[in-house]
């Protein structure tokens, strides 16, 4: 985890729950570690605007990143 993630002051260091929150709730990049089954974060990415999917009639697209994301390339090379 990196510096600059966002914490949260109800999610203290130490409890059970700490890292699925900081995993779920901060966007960033990473590298897999597969003999471990860890990912190591190397970059922060900006946080969508999740506010979007608040709207009654939202859908997952509506939600965009600011940079390409990693999978989008190896799926649009599947369709095609």
């Amino acid at each position: 985890m990196l510096d600059a993630m966002v914490r949260w002051s109800d999610n203290p260091e130490g409890t059970w729950y700490y890292f699925a929150v900081q995993e779920a709730t901060n966007s960033h990049f990473y590298d897999w570690k597969e003999e471990s089954f860890n990912e190591i974060w190397t970059e922060m990415r900006p946080n969508p605007e999740w506010s979007l999917l608040e709207k009654p009639d939202s859908e997952p697209g509506d939600v965009v990143y600011d940079v390409p994301m990693p999978w989008a390339s190896a799926a649009e090379d599947d369709a095609a």
